[in-house]
């Protein structure tokens, strides 16, 4: 048996390290939603974080795919492809999974940047008309706006590219035709940054409203804790995906070149991890998350619920007590009455 050259199994294990960090991500994510979508009261305040928590997870799910896919075929050396199309790429389960995953979560970012901007400089808006529906419009909105951009990248690669040659490991660069991807790269980079700026604008006019009496340097100062957690969100992306990403673009561009020592997988990796910020940043951040999350993993919500189904039974029980007692004594009460009217009768 011939020995695996050195970088064929280096990108074995590269792409063992895709699985990896894949699967904690949608795990990470999972877990998220789970707390979520378990409390009622999280679930009707946070819908855009709850579609941001599923979002992310695609992107886990996009890495966990690549990297699984082209595992199969790295670990099949010496018979790699050698003829591999573009159509065949399109076939592959990994481009789109890759190119959503890259940019909802971008698309997301904006709009919770958007309603927050919405809450602080137009609050009677925003608590008067900005309803469920709102929210659940801007949701599918920015999933359709992905959605269309890839559809018409996939039409074009299958119909007009579909018999190009295409390297085996099948990267968006090797699928998608090359205007899509420089949108794509630009919409992620553009759309963490613009988030991040409309939460810190939104913060400070809101630390400035704060200083107001009365209830609406209240309303604000409430404002002030919720948009911390979302310039945490979008700050992180930024430094995390938009940077690298700006980073990367110009070195497939010829502007520059990386960094000795990195390669383009290394800044994959670095993208990925901005998808498991959110549990630790709502555990740090959310007072209501944390709570919740909390009593799930410590059954506590389990323990009261048995214990006050514990403590109603004798509440019941002693309520049948006072009823059964007040009516015997009902009881012993119209036996007497009855006595009395006898021996009055009998007497007359």
């Amino acid at each position: 048996m011939n020995a695996v050259p050195a970088d064929i199994q280096a990108m074995i294990n590269l792409n063992i390290e895709y699985i990896v960090v894949g699967a904690s991500i949608m795990i990470e994510n999972i877990i998220v939603m789970l707390v979520f979508l378990s409390s009622s009261s999280l679930r009707r305040k946070y819908h855009l974080l709850i579609a941001l928590a599923i979002a992310d997870a695609l992107a886990g799910c996009s890495t966990l795919t690549a990297g699984y896919g082209r595992h199969l075929i790295y670990t099949k050396w010496p018979d790699l492809p050698n003829s591999t199309t573009v159509m065949d790429c399109v076939r592959t389960g990994w481009p789109p999974l890759l190119a959503i995953g890259g940019l909802w979560p971008a698309t997301l970012v904006l709009v919770i940047g958007i309603e927050r901007a919405l809450a602080v400089f137009t609050p009677m808006f925003y608590h008067a008309r900005y309803t469920t529906k709102h929210r659940w419009f801007l949701i599918i909105a920015s999933l359709l706006i992905v959605l269309i951009g890839l559809l018409c990248a996939y039409l074009d690669a299958a119909l007009r590219n579909g018999s190009k040659p295409a390297k085996f490991a099948c990267s968006m660069d090797d699928t998608f035709p090359p205007l899509f991807n420089h949108y794509h790269r630009t919409a992620i980079i553009c759309l963490h940054i613009a988030g991040l700026c409309l939460s810190v604008t939104a913060f400070q006019s809101a630390r400035k409203q704060s200083r107001l009496a009365g209830s609406r340097g209240t309303e604000m100062r409430g404002e002030m804790k919720r948009i911390v957690a979302i310039m945490a969100i979008s700050g992180f992306s930024t430094v995390l995906v938009s940077c690298p990403m700006f980073i990367l673009w110009g070195f497939y561009l010829g502007i520059f070149s990386l960094p000795a020592g990195l390669s383009s997988y290394f800044f994959f990796i670095v993208f990925n991890c901005n998808s498991s910020l959110g549990l630790f940043i709502y555990l740090f951040l959310k007072k209501d998350f944390r709570s919740h999350f909390v009593h799930l993993i410590t059954f506590k919500s389990l323990r009261f619920h048995g214990a006050a189904r514990a403590s109603a039974q004798p509440v019941a029980a002693s309520s049948s007590d006072h009823n059964s007692r007040a009516a015997g004594h009902f009881t012993s009460r119209q036996s007497r009455a009855v006595q009395w009217n006898n021996f009055r009768h009998g007497a007359l």
